[in-house]
């Protein structure tokens, strides 16, 4: 995992991902799916399914593989699809150069290799991390890549120009960055739960200017930097007829109103360092908080503490600390 260049291993799935994937009805999913593609952390309906009809189930080095493709860097983020192109965010080891690679979804040739962002002082990323660990988003022709706190920018997917970059937004990820950024009418949403600062944004999509800013007020229960980190990505709800950002953090997770920031109810699980997406089934929010109640189930209704009120259960034992989880039933 740390060696000079990785291999970015094709096989069917990700061939006719760009083909086969269909656009699902917004209100029984979490997150709307406006094109063919897979577009997101966790794809378009942002619980790792897959609706195309012919993914393989098996592959090895000699059998149903397409294609592989040499990529130097270091890079934990997943792979994104918007057409006939896989996008991957990808850094040097050392976080001097932050890039963005367009694969040829048919062939695995690297048509571009764009440098979004030099760094001459990089923060200090954990090794267990990487400086390219938050997923881009695709979405209405325009391609979101995120670093964390060293930048975020938009690419026109169809120039492979860079149309907007922020790098004004403040943040000690302390051991590197790890909250993919997430689209919904418009707004771009990053999370920031550092060392030294905890807080959600919402940028316009089109243009990167601020929309609105909203600071954690969770009770953490520590002045200890360490103890309020969390690398979680947040989900869009309807629940309820009312849409809600789903954002989950140390200690606790919050739900804002998407359109201005206000803070709709906060349910208390503790923890840190939590990193797997919320889940939104049978009317419930699922949550994986690494540490703490570690994973538990909150019907997204009422305002402000809905703790002893809105968690429907709870399972302490076996649950993943990194890992996203997937409802099947």
């Amino acid at each position: 995992m740390h060696s000079k260049s990785f291999l970015l291993f094709v096989a069917s799935l990700l061939y006719v991902l760009p083909f086969s994937e269909k656009p699902i009805d917004r209100e029984a999913f979490a997150t709307e799916a406006t094109e063919y593609s897979w577009n997101q952390f966790r794809g378009p309906t942002a619980d790792g399914k897959s609706h195309s009809p012919n993914l393989p189930i098996g592959w090895n080095e000699t059998t149903g593989i397409r294609w592989k493709t040499p990529v130097s860097g270091k890079a934990w983020s997943s792979p994104v699809v918007s057409g006939n192109t896989i996008w991957l965010s990808n850094a040097t080891k050392d976080g001097r150069r932050l890039s963005l690679l367009a694969v040829n979804a048919k062939t695995g040739m690297i048509r571009k290799d764009i440098t979004v962002f030099e760094i001459e002082d990089p923060m200090f990323c954990h090794p267990f991390n990487s400086y390219a660990s938050p997923t881009p988003v695709v979405e209405d022709g325009c391609l979101y890549v995120h670093y964390g706190s060293a930048g975020t920018a938009c690419i026109d997917t169809a120039t492979d120009v860079i149309t907007w970059t922020r790098q004004d937004l403040p943040c000690d990820h302390h051991r590197g960055p790890g909250s993919s950024p997430i689209v919904f009418e418009d707004k771009l949403f990053l999370t920031f739960d550092g060392f030294d600062q905890q807080y959600v944004i919402a940028l316009d999509a089109k243009t990167g200017e601020t929309i609105w800013r909203t600071d954690r007020s969770i009770h953490y229960g520590s002045d200890d930097g360490d103890f309020k980190k969390a690398y979680c990505t947040p989900t869009i709800v309807t629940h309820n007829n009312r849409t809600q950002l789903v954002s989950p953090a140390a200690v606790a997770t919050v739900a804002y109103d998407p359109d201005n920031g206000e803070e709709l109810w906060t349910v208390y699980h503790g923890g840190f360092n939590a990193a797997a997406r919320p889940l939104y089934s049978h009317g419930l929010v699922v949550i994986c908080t690494a540490q703490g109640d570690r994973l538990l189930a909150v019907r997204p209704d009422g305002t402000g503490d809905i703790t002893d009120e809105n968690v429907v259960w709870k399972f302490g034992k076996s649950a993943p600390t990194r890992p996203s989880q997937s409802v099947v039933a």
